[in-house]
């Protein structure tokens, strides 16, 4: 399920980079009445919590890989 979170996570920053560098270059901006709120900030959160996402899901892998190989099976009395 990790593995697969990581691809999903990946997927995502990939379909959102290239708005977010339009974001920046065009200083895109929502319009509420008569205020201007950017949109840079909410696009950057979306890209840098896909990236902390991935980086706790390698967490979670490096974890199961660690409790698969180096622990003792279930079951055995040392």
């Amino acid at each position: 399920a990790a593995i697969l979170g990581i691809f999903v996570y990946i997927c995502i920053i990939h379909a959102s980079f290239p708005g977010f560098l339009n974001a920046l270059k065009i200083n895109e901006a929502e319009i509420a009445g008569s205020t201007r709120i950017t949109t840079i900030p909410g696009r950057s959160a979306i890209i840098f919590g896909s990236i902390f996402m991935i980086i706790e899901f390698i967490n979670q892998v490096f974890s199961i890989v660690y409790e698969l190989i180096l622990c003792s099976p279930a079951g055995s009395d040392v």
